[in-house]
């Protein structure tokens, strides 16, 4: 079984903290977990940690090794990072923004309905999408 401090340490070292977006004119969405590993042999284990990952095999001729992408989303993508969030140390800036911004979201379509369109709302997702991709690229400088 997994422990919160493994997980932290492979979301640390091979996971992408992002934030998606249906279509650009909708604007941000909610959040997304991936994590990019070559072969499958953490599929149960994942599976098991957290329910229900969308898996995709990616092909790539060079280098020849397959790579396993194991995604969670929204609430799912939340539960996780609350969970790894003490023990990460190279993502915590980016996780913290994406908490920030999914409890935003969260209190928005409790109080105002799923289906409603806020500009504000988005804004904020969108300074939070930007912020994170600069820490992403400070953390490759």
């Amino acid at each position: 079984m997994l422990s919160n401090e493994y997980l932290a340490g492979l979301i640390d070292g091979e996971g992408c903290i992002s934030f998606s977006c249906k279509h650009k004119a909708s604007g941000v969405t909610g959040i997304r977990v991936d994590i990019g590993l070559c072969g499958s042999s953490m599929i149960q284990p994942l599976s098991n940690y957290i329910p229900t990952p969308t898996i995709r095999l990616s092909k790539r001729e060079y280098p020849k090794n397959n790579i396993m992408r194991y995604r969670w989303g929204g609430p799912k993508a939340a539960t996780i990072l609350e969970r790894i969030l003490p023990h990460l140390i190279i993502k915590r800036k980016q996780v913290v923004l994406a908490l920030q911004y999914e409890y935003t979201r969260k209190w928005f379509r409790e109080t105002f309905g799923s289906h409603t369109y806020d500009p504000e709302l988005n804004q904020i997702g969108l300074d939070c999408q930007k912020e994170c991709s600069h820490l992403k690229e400070m953390s490759y400088a």
